[in-house]
């Protein structure tokens, strides 16, 4: 991932973004371990899932990344 507008998330933080949003998960072509792209009615990426393999693992993994735009501020660090 070499997109500088998009930044490496958890699993979680990224699925609570994601979850509320309209979108619609389309796979980019290419070879196993597939990347994922979560596309808006209007065609704006606004997530990607990419898959990657680990070496001497025979499942793949997968990190997360949001949009700059979509990061949130966590109520905890509002608060100090």
């Amino acid at each position: 991932m070499t997109d500088s507008a998009f930044v490496e998330v958890s699993m979680s933080d990224f699925y609570a973004a994601i979850g509320p949003q309209n979108v619609t998960v389309s796979i980019a072509p290419g070879p196993y371990p597939y990347t994922a792209e979560f596309f808006t009615p209007t065609r704006e990426v606004r997530g990607r899932k990419v898959g990657y393999m680990s070496e001497g693992e025979g499942l793949a993994k997968y990190r997360y990344f949001l949009p700059n735009n979509l990061l949130c501020v966590k109520p905890d660090a509002e608060a100090k």
